[in-house]
């Protein structure tokens, strides 16, 4: 990728809009790094992508290699079981992938997680915000947001922040940082002096699902 002009960057701690433009995916799924590309409205592409522009010695167009431009029937015969564990191996599901009564114990329900998923990404990333429009222009699913996160471990922590930061939210180390609109809670009850801050600032409380349900809302995937 490096020879027609690419760079390969991490997923660090952070996610940089400035560097990321693209996420090559072999299969769609729930990853930390699927996630932020929806939240974030970059392009998710297809392994495919990679292999057509080597060869012709520059980045060709995206738009036939996105995920979302596959229907839903395509989708279906990609997502099969082996495919999505086979991806799974290589890129864990992320915490904050999580929706009430959603479960991915079945092949049906792993191609119902990609079609989720590839829906999100086309709503985001053109029927919100128009096909190629700037960083500057994209209004996320979290956009505006001022944020308390709650997490009972440090890898969870990392994976809310940048996912919810990519998607447009400010996410705060204190109260004292601002003013906040909600508090996130993954996992665990609320601590006793934040559930009395939220009391006493009438702060919205929600658990960690809304991470996911607000990148799937209004994307026109059955629920």
């Amino acid at each position: 990728m490096e020879h027609i002009g690419g760079v390969l960057v991490h997923l660090d701690d952070e996610w940089n809009h400035a560097y990321i433009t693209h996420v090559i995916a072999a299969l769609p799924i729930p990853s930390a790094a699927c996630l932020c590309a929806v939240a974030a409205q970059v392009w998710l592409l297809t392994p495919q992508y990679l292999d057509t522009s080597t060869a012709a010695g520059y980045f060709v167009g995206e738009s036939p290699f996105a995920w979302s431009a596959l229907s839903r029937k395509e989708l279906a015969a990609v997502a099969t079981e082996h495919a999505f564990k086979a991806a799974l191996s290589h890129a864990p599901v992320s915490a904050t992938f999580k929706i009430q009564n959603l479960s991915m114990d079945t092949a049906a329900a792993m191609s119902d997680i990609v079609g989720r998923i590839t829906a999100a990404s086309k709503h985001w990333g053109v029927s919100i915000n128009g096909a190629g429009a700037g960083p500057s222009a994209r209004k996320g699913p979290y956009e505006g947001l001022r944020l308390v996160v709650l997490t009972d471990s440090a890898t969870a922590d990392v994976e809310y922040r940048r996912q919810l930061t990519a998607g447009g939210a400010t996410v705060a180390n204190e109260w004292a940082q601002g003013a906040i609109d909600m508090i996130l809670r993954h996992n665990r009850a609320l601590p006793d002096e934040l559930g009395g801050i939220r009391s006493a600032r009438n702060r919205t409380c929600v658990a960690s699902a809304f991470a996911t349900s607000a990148l799937f809302a209004s994307s026109g995937w059955p629920a």
